[in-house]
């Protein structure tokens, strides 16, 4: 009985991974199997990702700006010409020429400074940019090795329970268990079957989304395979330093001082916008000889200088300047907000990680070996026929939530270790 019951077994596992083994090589023919870790995961993102393409650009944008706020205003040429009725009266003719150029004093060293003030705060919106991709592109990729861990649980439950309603057939053909208990773990057997089929999908679908962090590609899908785990030697940190690192380091805080900086020189050029233009000319004419007999005149030439100066009635109306003094104001009180809510946020990053820590360490891997160890003592016995379908099951479905809960707690350790470093600009 044991030596038959042993080989319809064998029979099954056998069958089971040669179906896996199968379906996994139709899937190798339609798509691109790349293995990656995490740290060529992040080179590639930080290679090829569009977003970030897009978001790079925004730099020689602003500092083509800033180029182009460095020019001098165009001088402007006048040409003239005059025709006195010199073909009936010989009253003569007159050329002239002038030259201008309009002086706006202040004006253009303000809009400089302005411009390179926002090339530099571009750059500090591309790395705070940079960072926030990379903390989500890890997230994604250990949230796929979660899932690859899970879909190996699934797979090693549904061959175990597969085996287990292999073994009652034959029990129940030999009359050892009720029809009802064999009936029970197929119908576990299949419900485990189903939960691997979803776990699959799942994995395959997270994996091929960690392509779209790395750009596009020609041919057929990349499905990049982690070859990271969620295990890891956890670092110690003391949360002073960690505050003290963030509010040095943070990408976003040194943003929000280049912010600040920005509506300072706003507020410069608005102020030197109200300063007089005026427009400065030199002029040159030139008139044919008058022949006239009633007023002759000799050809002549002449030269002007002039200067033009606007009456500011307008500076009466003080909303721009005040405007721009306000938003100055408002970019100190939100630097200052943004700091505040750097320390707090490094705080709670802080007892994350910890609590996290402590949790993986309660119910981890060492756990789930256990309850693996438990689950295989319980199947041995309830082969044997020491124990009832009844107290089987509740050891199987103990075993699945123990084991679902240590991958959890592993992943959230490391979820956790990255929102740290994302938190307290932790260079990895």
């Amino acid at each position: 009985m044991s030596e038959l019951i042993s080989n319809e077994e064998m029979k099954l596992r056998y069958i089971f991974a040669a179906l896996l083994t199968c379906c996994m090589g139709v899937q190798a023919q339609e798509r691109a199997e790349v293995p990656v870790s995490a740290d060529e995961f992040l080179a590639l993102v930080c290679r090829g990702n569009l977003s970030l393409a897009s978001e790079k650009l925004n730099v020689p944008i602003a500092q083509a700006e800033a180029r182009a706020a460095a020019v001098f205003a165009d001088p402007s040429l006048s040409l003239e010409y005059a025709n006195n009725d010199d073909h009936r009266m010989q009253m003569g003719q007159s050329f002239s020429a002038e030259l201008g150029y309009t002086i706006s004093p202040g004006k253009r060293g303000a809009r400089v400074n302005l411009a390179k003030s926002e090339a530099a705060l571009a750059e500090a919106l591309l790395e705070d940019y940079l960072r926030n991709l990379r903390l989500e592109a890890s997230t994604a990729y250990y949230e796929t090795v979660r899932l690859g861990e899970l879909m190996e649980q699934a797979r090693l439950l549904a061959e175990v329970m597969s085996a287990v309603a292999a073994t009652d057939s034959m029990r129940h053909a030999v009359g050892n268990i009720r029809p009802a208990d064999a009936m029970q773990t197929r119908l576990e057997a299949n419900v485990a079957v189903a939960d691997y089929i979803a776990a699959c999908n799942d994995y395959d679908n997270a994996r091929l989304a960690l392509a779209a962090y790395t750009g596009p590609s020609e041919g057929a899908p990349v499905y990049y395979t982690p070859t990271g785990t969620l295990d890891f030697e956890e670092p110690l940190y003391a949360v002073d330093e960690l505050v003290a690192g963030a509010l040095e380091r943070r990408a976003d805080l040194v943003a929000a001082l280049k912010n600040v900086d920005v509506a300072r020189k706003a507020l410069t050029v608005e102020g030197k916008e109200r300063n007089l233009d005026f427009e400065v000319a030199l002029g040159y004419n030139y008139n044919t000889e008058v022949r006239n007999e009633l007023a002759p005149a000799p050809r002549f030439s002449g030269m002007t200088v002039g200067v033009t100066v606007p009456l500011p009635f307008s500076n009466s109306n003080k909303g721009a300047l005040t405007a721009a003094r306000l938003r100055a104001e408002q970019a100190e009180i939100d630097y200052q907000r943004a700091r505040q809510e750097v320390q707090t946020q490094t705080v709670q990053a802080y007892n994350d990680y910890v609590a996290a820590g402590k949790r993986a360490q309660a119910v981890g891997k060492m756990a789930a070996e256990q309850s693996r160890e438990v689950f295989e003592a319980y199947r041995r016995s309830y082969t044997a026929g020491d124990i009832d379908i009844n107290d089987f099951l509740d050891i199987v479905h103990n075993y699945t939530d123990v084991a679902t809960m240590a991958i959890d707690s592993r992943a959230a350790r490391i979820a956790a270790l990255l929102a740290l470093r994302h938190t307290a600009a932790i260079s990895e």
